[in-house]
């Protein structure tokens, strides 16, 4: 990962990741391009759809902004837990 804070490397870019708030995913989006999901989705109008869509801000890779953050590493490299689970102590039941 770069030292660098960039879109690529910010927790709330989605590489290639759906560009309409409902999840509709673009097949044709370039890889370094995607989406910003810091902000809620903005209405917009849209030549493809006969009424207004709420779209993510497109961001390109190696753009940056304010609201940059670095990806939570907690270093065990797998599915991290919510934090909104208590664990099951089986101890106790």
């Amino acid at each position: 990962m770069s030292d660098r804070p960039t879109c690529r490397n910010c927790v709330y870019w989605e590489q290639a990741g759906a560009r309409l708030a409902n999840a509709i995913v673009d097949p044709s989006a370039h890889a370094d391009v995607g989406v910003c999901v810091f902000n809620p989705p903005m209405v917009k109008e849209s030549p493809s759809f006969p009424f207004p869509i709420s779209m993510f801000p497109e961001v390109h890779a190696d753009r940056w902004c304010g609201g940059w953050e670095a990806p939570a590493d907690d270093g065990g490299g797998g599915e991290r837990q919510p934090q909104n689970v208590v664990p099951f102590n089986r101890r106790v039941a």
